[in-house]
C-alpha cells in the first residue's frame, strides 16, 4: 500500500492538464502511474529543488526548475549530457579531472539543510562500468550525506548525519546499480525519506523498501546570527561529489588528500520536496518536469566608457516542451535586438543579444531589469538583472605591480566594521659600538649596494661632529675606519653635528651623497643651510648656501619621484617673519627689540605654544638657491612664511610642538610618507606649580607618527605616541627622538631613536629620579614589520572592505597579512558593479590565516593566477575576521 493523500479535484484536473504538456517527453511510464504518484503527494507537500539536468551542453549550471532559484554550479568535474539521461539530459557526475570539483550550492538555504523536518531526497542514477564504493549522490559539506557504497561494500547505502550514521549502523542494505533496470536501460530509482513525525529514515531502490531505521535528523549546523565564524562557502551543498578530503572514517579524520570520489555515473531528475513522500514500496514515478523556460544567465554586468557600446548574450531555452516567450522592459540604454526579442522554444538555446549604449549616461553605475516572459505555461516572468558602469576618464586607479599600503582609505571604497589601526614597533636591542661619541639619533641612513651594507650617519655630540657607522643586518654596527669623521676637504675640517647626508643615485658618481647643514652665523652671508657633495660619503667638498636662512634643525632630503622632484624637510617657526629667538616657549623675541607673549593666535595655525613645525620645499636641484619666499619679512629662523608649513600641531594637541619631523618617502610601498615628528609638551609654572626646577623650556618628547599620499597633507591618527617612552628606570623615559629612515632586512625594518633620559634642557622630572647613565646618550631601536605602520582592521564580530575600482600588471595577488591563529581571510576579484568574477568567488578562495608579507592568495580552481584580469578594471573584496591587512600587490 502507499499513503493517498487527499486532493481536489481541482487540483487533479491540474495534474492532468500538465501531463498533457509532457507527453512527447515520457519515454517509458504510463499516464496513469504518473496520476497515481502524483495523488500520493501530501497536500502540503512541496518541491524544493529539482534539477532535471535538461540544460545546454556545456552549461556551468543546472537550472532548479521548481522555480525556488536553488540552482548548481558544474565545475569542471561534471558535465551535463544531453539527451543522456532518464528523461532527456543528465549529469555526468565523474566527467572530468580527478580532483575538480563537480556539481555544487555554495551557502545552501535552510529548506535544503532541515533541522528535524521531514524531506524527501529521489533521483534516477545510472552506474557506470567502472563504479565501485565511495560514491556520494548528495551531501552538504561531508558532514550531512548520502552514499552509495564505501570501500569493499558496493552495493549499500550509507546516510550520515552530523558525520554519524543514521540509525546507529553505516551500511544499510541498497540495490545493485550495476545490474539492468526493469526499463532495460540501467536506470534505477533512488529515495531516501526522513520522517520527523516518524523520527524515522527509509530508503527505497527501484520503489521497493530497503531499510527504515529509527533517527532524529539534525541540520549541517549554520547560525546566519554568527555568519562571519563560517567560511563563505558553508554549508555547500555537493551533487554527485563529496570534498577532497575525506572527513570521517568510522572513527577518526584523515589529514590527507584523496580524490573527490564522486558518483562514477549519471544523476537525473533530482528532486527535493519538504514532505516524507513514502511510507511503503511504490512504483517509481515518471518524468517528474514541467514545461519551463531556462534564462540564463540571470544577471549580466557591463564595464564601459562613456563612449562605448557593449553586447552581451541570454541563452533562452525550453524544458519539458516547446515554450513561447517575449522579453519586456528595460531602459533607452538597453536593447535586445529585435528579431530576438520573442521566439519558441527548444531544447537548444536561442542566443538573445543584449547591447548597452553609455553615450548619453553620466559616469556611474546604472541599472536596469528585462523581463523574459513565457506564454501558455504557469510559470512567473524571469527577471533578468542589468548592470551597467561607466567609467570616467581617471576612474580608475593604476596599481600596476606596486605594493599598496592601507594607511588611509584610499583603497578602501566601501566597508564594514573596518577601522585604520595603528601598530606600535617593537623595542629591540642593537650594537653601537661608539658611546663615547654621545650619537645622537640618525640624521640620515643609506644604503650602498656596492658593499650591501647600510650606514648611519649621526651627530656626535660628545665630539660635535657627524660620524656614521656601518651594518648588514641593522643590529651589529661596527665603525668602517678608525677615525669616522664625515669630513670637509680640503682642509679636513669635521662636518658639524647639525649636518645631514642623502645617498643620489640620479647624480654622477662624484656627487652621489649630498650633505647639508644648518650654520647659525652673526654673519648674514654664512648664515643659512649649505650643502657638500661627496664620492664616497666621508669626504666633502662644499658646494655653496643653498637657503640664506637656517632652520635649526636638521634637513632632510630626499628624490620624490611622484612629483619627479627634490623635496626637503626641515624645522620652521609658527609665527610671523621677524623673530629673533623664542624663549621658554612664551615669548618671542623681535629683530626690533620687542617681545611678544605667544597666546594662542600667534601663529600661522592657531594652537597652545605649537611654536615648532615642518615646513617643506620642492627643487629641481639640491645644489642651486632653494626656492623660498625671499619677499617674506627679515628674520633669523625659518617661518611659515619662508617655506611652506606641511606638519604642525594643533589646539587639540595641547602645549604641544613638533621639535623634528624625521620625514621619509617609503620606497617599497606607492605614494607613502611617513613622519615620526617628536612631539615636544612645553611645563611652564603657570600650569606645573608644582614641578621643582624651570631651565628656559622643559617638558617630555614622544615619537608620534602620521602618514600621507603627497608629502603635505598628514594624517596623524589617534596622536598617541608610536615608539612608547620606557619606564621610569629605563634610559629612553622622558625625551625619545627618531631620525629618519629604515634599515630593511628581509621582512623587518629598522628604526632608530634617542633619548637622554631627562626632559628637555636636561632637567629631571623628580630631583631624586636624577641617574648617572652610562652612556651620556643612548641610541635605541626598534623593529616594524614591513609595511607594518597601520592597517585595515577587523575584529572577531567580523567585516569586510571593497577598494575602488583599480587595474593592475602581474599574475599573482599577494597580502601583507596577520591573522594569527583565530583570524581568517577571504579574497574575491570583483568587476566595477561589484559582481563576482566566475572563478574568483569568496567561495572559492581558500582560506587565509597565519601572519605573513607576501602571502600567495589562491582560489580553488584558478590556483593563484589572475593573469586573465591584468589590465581589466576590478575591485578586491576582503571579508575579515580578527585580521589585519597591511597591503597588498599584484606580482
Amino acid at each position: 500500500m502507499r499513503c493517498i493523500a487527499e486532493i481536489s479535484w481541482l487540483a487533479f484536473c491540474a495534474t492532468l492538464a500538465m501531463l498533457r504538456h509532457l507527453r512527447a517527453r515520457m519515454r517509458t511510464a504510463v499516464v496513469a502511474a504518473g496520476v497515481v504518484l502524483l495523488l500520493s503527494l501530501p497536500a502540503t507537500a512541496k518541491t524544493v529543488a529539482l534539477w532535471l539536468f535538461d540544460d545546454p551542453a556545456g552549461s556551468t549550471v543546472a537550472i532548479d526548475s521548481s522555480g525556488n532559484g536553488h540552482h548548481l554550479t558544474i565545475g569542471p568535474g561534471a558535465a551535463i549530457v544531453p539527451d543522456g539521461g532518464r528523461f532527456g539530459g543528465a549529469l555526468d557526475a565523474d566527467a572530468g579531472p580527478t580532483g575538480a570539483i563537480g556539481a555544487y550550492r555554495d551557502r545552501v538555504a535552510p529548506e535544503l539543510n532541515p533541522d528535524d523536518k521531514s524531506w524527501t531526497l529521489e533521483c534516477w542514477l545510472k552506474a557506470k562500468p567502472r563504479i565501485s564504493g565511495d560514491n556520494r549522490i548528495f551531501g552538504i559539506c561531508g558532514v550531512n550525506y548520502i552514499d552509495y557504497g564505501r570501500g569493499e561494500d558496493a552495493r549499500s547505502l550509507y546516510v550520515a548525519n552530523r558525520f554519524l550514521p543514521a540509525g546507529g549502523k553505516w551500511a544499510w542494505p541498497s540495490g545493485d546499480l550495476t545490474q539492468s533496470s526493469g526499463q532495460g536501460d540501467g536506470w534505477h530509482h533512488l529515495a531516501v525519506v526522513y520522517d520527523a513525525e516518524a523520527r524515522e529514515i527509509r530508503h527505497f531502490f527501484d520503489g521497493r523498501r530497503m531499510f527504515a531505521a529509527p533517527c532524529r535528523w539534525r541540520a549541517v549546523e549554520f547560525d546566519p546570527a554568527f555568519e562571519q565564524v563560517f567560511p563563505p562557502q558553508y554549508p555547500q551543498l555537493q551533487v554527485g561529489m563529496r570534498d577532497p578530503i575525506q572527513q570521517w572514517d568510522h572513527r577518526e579524520l584523515h589529514a590527507r588528500a584523496e580524490p573527490r570520489k564522486r558518483f562514477a555515473g549519471y544523476i537525473d531528475e533530482m528532486r527535493f520536496s519538504d514532505a516524507a513522500l513514502y511510507t511503503t514500496s511504490f512504483n517509481p514515478p515518471t518524468t517528474l518536469a514541467r514545461p519551463f523556460l531556462r534564462v540564463w544567465p540571470q544577471e549580466l554586468s557591463f564595464i564601459v566608457q562613456q563612449d562605448q557600446r557593449q553586447q552581451q548574450t541570454l541563452e533562452v531555452s525550453s524544458i519539458g516542451s516547446k515554450v513561447e516567450w517575449s522579453v519586456q522592459g528595460g531602459e533607452p540604454w538597453l536593447m535586445v535586438d529585435r528579431d530576438q526579442q520573442s521566439g519558441g522554444g527548444g531544447s537548444s538555446a536561442n542566443r538573445v543579444a543584449v547591447a548597452v549604449d553609455a553615450s548619453a549616461l553620466s559616469p556611474g553605475r546604472h541599472r536596469a531589469v528585462l523581463k523574459v516572459v513565457p506564454r501558455g505555461i504557469d510559470q512567473p516572468p524571469v527577471e533578468v538583472t542589468i548592470h551597467l558602469s561607466v567609467v570616467a576618464p581617471g576612474g580608475v586607479i593604476d596599481v600596476g605591480s606596486r605594493r599598496q599600503l592601507f594607511i588611509d582609505r584610499r583603497f578602501i571604497e566601501q566597508d564594514q566594521n573596518v577601522s585604520l589601526r595603528v601598530h606600535p614597533p617593537q623595542r629591540v636591542a642593537i650594537d653601537f659600538p661608539a658611546p663615547r661619541d654621545g650619537p645622537l639619533y640618525p640624521s640620515g641612513i643609506v644604503y650602498l649596494p656596492e658593499t650591501q651594507v647600510w650606514r648611519m650617519y649621526y651627530p656626535a655630540l660628545g665630539r660635535t661632529s657627524l660620524r656614521y657607522a656601518e651594518s648588514s643586518d641593522g643590529l651589529r654596527w661596527t665603525l668602517p675606519v678608525e677615525d669616522n669623521v664625515v669630513s670637509i676637504e680640503p682642509d679636513g675640517k669635521p662636518l658639524g653635528p647639525g649636518a645631514s647626508v642623502m645617498r643620489d643615485d640620479r647624480d654622477v658618481p662624484q656627487r652621489r651623497y649630498k650633505a647639508f647643514q644648518d650654520i647659525a652665523s652673526e654673519d648674514d652671508r654664512v648664515r643659512g643651510i649649505h650643502a657638500y657633495v661627496s664620492a664616497d660619503g666621508a669626504k666633502f667638498m662644499h658646494v655653496g648656501r643653498v637657503l640664506p636662512i637656517p632652520a635649526e634643525s636638521h634637513v632632510t632630503a630626499m628624490w620624490d619621484p611622484r612629483i619627479n622632484k627634490y623635496v626637503v624637510y626641515m624645522r620652521v617657526m609658527n609665527i610671523d617673519g621677524g623673530q629673533r629667538m623664542i624663549q621658554g616657549c612664551q615669548f618671542i623675541y623681535r629683530l626690533d627689540g620687542r617681545a611678544d607673549a605667544v597666546s594662542r593666535e600667534t601663529g600661522i595655525k592657531p594652537g597652545f605654544e605649537n611654536l615648532r613645525a615642518i615646513g617643506r620645499i620642492e627643487t629641481d636641484d639640491l645644489l642651486k638657491p632653494w626656492p623660498h619666499n625671499s619677499g617674506a619679512p627679515p628674520t633669523r629662523y625659518l617661518t611659515g612664511r619662508d617655506i611652506p608649513m606641511v606638519l604642525c600641531a594643533d589646539e587639540e594637541d595641547g602645549f604641544v610642538d613638533f621639535y623634528n619631523g624625521a620625514v621619509s618617502i617609503y620606497p617599497w610601498a606607492q605614494d607613502v610618507y611617513l613622519a615620526f615628528p617628536s612631539a615636544f609638551r612645553h611645563f611652564h609654572p603657570s600650569r606645573q606649580p608644582q614641578f621643582h626646577v624651570f631651565a628656559d623650556a622643559n617638558g617630555p618628547l614622544e615619537v608620534q607618527f602620521a602618514t600621507s599620499r603627497d608629502g603635505i597633507h598628514w594624517d596623524r591618527y589617534d596622536r598617541a605616541a608610536y615608539i612608547e617612552t620606557g619606564l621610569t628606570s629605563e634610559p629612553d623615559r622622558w625625551l625619545n627622538m627618531a631620525g629618519p629612515g629604515f634599515v630593511r632586512v628581509g621582512d623587518w625594518l629598522y628604526q632608530y631613536y634617542w633619548s637622554t633620559g631627562r626632559l628637555h634642557d636636561s632637567v629631571e622630572l623628580r630631583p631624586e629620579l636624577k641617574r648617572e647613565w652610562a652612556d651620556p646618550t643612548t641610541l635605541l631601536a626598534v623593529r616594524q614589520r614591513l609595511d607594518g605602520f597601520v592597517s585595515a582592521s577587523v575584529d572577531h564580530r567580523g567585516g569586510w572592505l571593497t577598494t575602488p575600482a583599480i587595474r593592475f600588471q602581474g599574475n599573482r595577488l599577494l597580502l601583507n597579512h596577520n591573522c594569527n591563529a583565530t583570524g581568517t581571510i577571504f579574497v574575491e576579484l570583483r568587476d566595477l558593479n561589484d559582481v563576482p568574477i566566475p572563478g574568483y568567488r569568496l567561495a572559492e578562495c581558500e582560506e587565509i590565516t597565519g601572519n605573513d608579507t607576501g602571502w600567495e592568495v589562491r582560489w580553488r580552481d584558478r590556483g593563484a593566477d589572475v593573469s586573465e584580469l591584468a589590465g581589466r578594471p576590478i575591485r578586491i573584496h576582503l571579508r575579515m575576521r580578527n585580521a589585519n591587512v597591511y597591503a597588498f600587490q599584484f606580482m
